[in-house]
C-alpha cells in the first residue's frame, strides 16, 4: 500500500511539473531562429571532425537545455538522447531530479547544458555537441542508436531551472536537423531555390562553407477548429512547414513530417490527464532513478529519525546527569553552610551557658529545657511541609535559636522569682547538676561536628586525588604523544601528510591517524597522477573508489620502507594485482588485510568512530568536533556543491580536520559488491554527516565525493 502511494506522489510532482510547463510555455520558447549548427572540427571532442556543434540563444526564461527524442515519434516513451562515451564540453553538467543530484553511470554521457558561455552570434548561449552516432533508452527497454549524419529528428527540451530540474517548469521545441554535402556544380541552383523561399525557412550559412548546410525546422501546431479546448500537445509539438531545400532532402523529410502531423492531430484528441501520464512515461529511466533514490532518501529519513531519537536519548542523559550534579552540589553547599551555622550557634551557646551557669536553678532549667522542647517540636512540625530539605534544616536552627531565647527569658523571669528563696538550699545541687548537662550537651555537639569535619576531610582528599589522578593521565598521554609523533617523523618520510597520535583503549590500538583527508599534491607526490574532479594541491582527492585507496596504502607503506597491509590473491605489490577495476571484480572484493602490519590502511569503522568522538577524550557531540555542524564541517547547506581545502573548519580535539563533511571517507569492510563510507560529504544533509552514519558504496565507484583518511599502528 505504501508503495502504491508512493508511486501517485511520483505522478502527481511529474503532473504539477508538467503544468507549469504549460503555464510558462511562451518563455520556454525555442525558435529556428535562437539555434544555429556548426560541423565538428578537429579541436572538438572527435579528433576526426564528425558530429555536429549546436548553440541554443540564452533566454531570460531558460536556464537549461536537453536532447530529447522528438514528441513526434509514435511510441510513446520518449527518451533522452546520449553520447557514446564522455566529451569535456557536456560530460561534467550536473543534473537534478526531484530535488537531488542524479547519480548515475549513464549522466556523464547525457547531451544537456546549464552553462551559458560567451557567443558571437547570440552574446549569450548554451552549447551542446552532437557526435556522429547518438543513443537512446536503455537495455532494460527500448533503446537503440542514431547516425546524425542522415539526420535528427530532435526535441530541444528547455528548463526554467537549472540542472534540467522539472520543479520551475519545461517545454518540448521539436526540429528536424539535418546534414547534407551539396555538389559544387549544383551550388549556384541552389544559393537560388534559398533566395525563392528564404521567408519561409532559414538556413544558416556556417563559416561560408555552403558544402555543409544545417538545418533546424521549427514544428508548427496544426489548425484545429472542431474545439475550442487548447490541447498542451497543440502548443508543444508543431508542423515543420514547406522546407525550400533540395529535391533529395525534401523527399527524404516528407515521410517525416507526414508522421509527425498525423501524430499530433491523434496526440491532440486525448485527454489532458493521460497526456500527462503519457510525460511520465517518457521518462522510464528517471523515474525508476527517482524511485530508487526515494527509497533511499526513506532509508536515510528512518535513520536519521533514529539518529534524532539516538541524541534526544543522550542528550536527556547529559541533562539529567548535569541536574543531579547540580543537585548534589546544592546539597553539600546545604550542609556545609548548615554545618558553619552549627558552629556558630554552638559557640553562641556556650557563651550563654557559661553565663546562665551561675544563674540559673535546677527546676528552672529543667522547665525551661520542656519549654524549648515543645516549642521546637511545634515548629518543626509546622516547617516540614512547607519548605525543601536544606532550608528546613537552617531554619530548624533558627527556630531552635529562638526557643533557647525565648526559655532563657522565662528562665531568668523564673529564675528572679525563686532566686531568693532557693538560692541558698539548692546552690550546690543546681550547679552539679548545670555542669554534668552542659558536659553532656557539649560532648554531643562535638561528636556531631568532628563526624561532620571527617567527612568532609574524606571528600576533600577523594577530591584531590581524583584530580591528581586525571592531571597525572593528561601528562601521560601528552609525553607519549610527543614520543610517538618523534618516532614516527624519524621513520619515515611523510609525504606532505600530517599525522595526530590516538591513545587506544580497549580493542582500539594506539594509531597514527591523518589529520585531514588525503590531499591532491600528497596524493601526486605518491602515485604520479591525480585525477580529481574539483582541482586544488590542498583540496582532498577525489573520484577515489575502494580498489584506488587500497592501491594508494599499500604504494605508500612500500615507498616508506613499511609491511603493506592488504593483498590480493598472495602478493602486496600493487604491480602485480593489474589495472585498478572500473567496475565490479571478484579477485579484488576478496582482497585481505593485516592489521598487524606496521603499513598504512584505512580506518575500520570502530576506529574511525573511536576517533571523531576524541578517542578516550569521549566528546558527547552529534557531529566530530560540536553539536554545530556549520563550524566543523562542509555539507550541503554551506557548500556550492563542490569540495573546500582542507583544514578550513575547526579540529575536535585529537586535531583531526574534516572527519564531518568535505568528503566521504572510506573505512575498511565489504559486504558483496559493496563498501562502506563515513562522515558524509559536501553534498550530505545533516543526519548523513553524523558520527554514528555509514553509507554502502559500490567498490569500484569513483564518485566526486569520495575520498580517503588513512592510518597505521604506532608500534615501538
Amino acid at each position: 500500500m505504501k508503495k502504491i502511494s508512493f508511486k501517485f506522489f511520483i505522478f502527481l510532482a511529474f503532473i504539477l511539473c508538467g503544468s507549469q510547463a504549460v503555464i510558462s510555455q511562451e518563455s520556454l520558447t525555442i525558435t529556428k531562429d535562437d539555434i544555429y549548427i556548426v560541423q565538428g572540427d578537429e579541436n572538438g571532442p572527435s579528433k576526426n571532425g564528425e558530429g555536429m556543434h549546436l548553440y541554443i540563444r540564452k533566454k531570460s526564461g531558460i536556464n537549461s537545455v536537453m536532447l530529447v527524442e522528438s514528441s513526434s515519434t509514435k511510441d510513446v516513451t520518449n527518451y533522452a538522447y546520449r553520447a557514446t562515451e564522455y566529451n569535456k564540453i557536456n560530460g561534467d553538467e550536473i543534473r537534478i531530479l526531484d530535488g537531488k543530484v542524479l547519480e548515475s553511470e549513464y549522466a556523464k554521457y547525457s547531451l544537456i547544458s546549464s552553462t551559458v558561455e560567451k557567443n558571437e552570434k547570440f552574446g549569450e548561449a548554451f552549447h551542446i555537441y552532437i557526435p556522429k552516432i547518438v543513443v537512446y533508452g536503455y537495455p532494460w527497454a527500448r533503446s537503440g542508436t542514431i547516425d546524425t549524419e542522415e539526420g535528427l529528428l530532435v526535441n530541444i527540451r528547455s528548463f526554467g531551472a537549472k540542472y534540467c530540474d522539472y520543479s520551475n517548469g519545461f517545454k518540448d521545441n521539436n526540429f528536424m536537423i539535418s546534414k547534407s554535402k551539396q555538389k559544387k556544380s549544383d551550388k549556384k541552383v541552389t544559393e537560388q531555390k534559398q533566395t525563392k523561399k528564404e521567408e519561409k525557412i532559414a538556413i544558416p550559412q556556417v563559416n561560408n562553407e555552403p558544402e555543409f548546410i544545417t538545418e533546424p525546422e521549427e514544428v508548427k501546431k496544426p489548425v484545429t477548429k472542431k474545439t475550442e479546448k487548447k490541447s498542451i500537445v497543440d502548443d508543444v509539438l508543431e508542423l515543420p512547414p514547406e522546407p525550400s531545400v533540395e529535391d533529395e532532402i525534401l523527399e527524404d523529410k516528407t515521410a517525416e513530417i507526414e508522421r509527425a502531423r498525423k501524430e499530433a492531430e491523434r496526440l491532440a484528441q486525448e485527454e489532458t490527464a493521460r497526456i500527462e501520464a503519457e510525460k511520465l512515461a517518457q521518462e522510464e529511466a528517471a523515474r525508476a532513478e527517482a524511485e530508487k533514490l526515494a527509497q533511499e532518501e526513506a532509508a536515510r529519513i528512518e535513520a536519521e529519525k533514529l539518529a534524532q531519537e539516538e541524541a534526544a536519548r543522550i542528550e536527556a542523559e547529559k541533562l539529567a546527569q548535569e541536574e543531579a550534579a547540580r543537585a548534589e552540589a546544592e546539597r553539600l553547599a546545604q550542609e556545609e553552610a548548615a554545618r558553619a551555622e552549627a558552629e556558630r550557634l554552638a559557640q553562641e551557646e556556650a557563651a550563654r551557658a557559661e553565663a546562665e551557669k551561675l544563674a540559673q536553678e535546677e527546676a528552672a532549667r529543667i522547665e525551661a529545657e520542656k519549654l524549648a522542647q515543645e516549642e521546637a517540636a511545634r515548629i518543626e512540625a509546622e516547617k516540614l511541609a512547607q519548605e525543601e530539605a536544606a532550608r528546613i534544616e537552617a531554619e530548624k536552627l533558627a527556630q531552635e535559636e529562638a526557643a533557647r531565647a525565648e526559655a532563657e527569658k522565662l528562665a531568668q523571669e523564673e529564675a528572679a522569682r525563686i532566686e531568693a528563696e532557693k538560692l541558698a538550699q539548692e546552690d550546690a545541687a543546681r550547679a552539679e547538676a548545670e555542669r554534668l548537662a552542659q558536659e553532656e550537651a557539649e560532648r554531643t555537639e562535638a561528636e556531631r561536628i568532628a563526624q561532620e569535619e571527617a567527612a568532609r576531610i574524606e571528600a576533600e582528599r577523594l577530591a584531590q586525588e581524583e584530580a591528581a589522578r586525571a592531571e597525572a593521565e593528561k601528562l601521560a598521554q601528552e609525553e607519549s604523544s610527543n614520543t610517538e609523533s618523534e618516532n614516527l617523523d624519524e621513520s619515515n618520510e611523510t609525504f606532505g601528510i600530517e599525522y595526530a597520535f590516538v591513545k587506544g583503549k580497549g580493542s582500539i590500538k594506539d594509531l597514527y591517524i591523518s589529520t585531514t583527508e588525503i590531499t591532491q599534491g600528497s596524493y601526486r607526490s605518491i602515485m604520479d597522477k591525480n585525477d580529481s574532479h574539483n582541482r586544488g594541491t590542498n583540496y582532498p582527492v577525489d573520484s577515489i573508489s575502494f580498489y584506488d585507496a587500497i592501491v594508494f596504502c599499500n604504494t605508500l607503506s612500500i615507498k616508506s620502507g613499511l609491511e603493506p597491509c592488504y593483498t590480493i590473491q598472495g602478493s602486496t605489490n600493487p604491480e602485480d594485482w593489474g589495472e585498478v577495476p572500473l567496475e565490479n571484480n571478484n579477485n579484488w572484493n576478496k582482497v585481505k588485510v593485516n592489521n598487524k602490519a606496521n603499513g598504512y590502511r584505512l580506518l575500520t569503522k570502530d576506529e574511525w568512530e573511536y576517533a571523531a568522538k576524541g578517542g578516550i577524550n569521549k566528546e558527547k557531540t552529534k557531529y566530530s568536533g560540536s553539536k554545530d555542524i556549520g563550524t566543523v564541517g562542509w555539507y550541503l547547506k554551506n557548500t556550492d556543491l563542490k569540495s573546500s581545502a582542507v583544514s578550513k573548519k575547526k579540529e575536535n580535539s585529537l586535531g583531526l580536520y574534516d572527519m564531518t563533511g568535505n568528503l566521504w571517507e572510506w573505512v575498511w569492510g565489504i559486504s558483496g559488491k559493496n563498501g562502506t563510507q563515513k562522515g558524509g560529504s559536501y553534498s550530505s544533509n545533516e543526519a548523513s554527516c553524523t558520527i554514528d552514519y555509514s553509507e554502502a558504496c559500490q567498490l569500484w565507484s569513483r564518485r566526486f565525493e569520495n575520498g580517503l583518511r588513512i592510518c597505521r599502528l604506532a608500534v615501538e
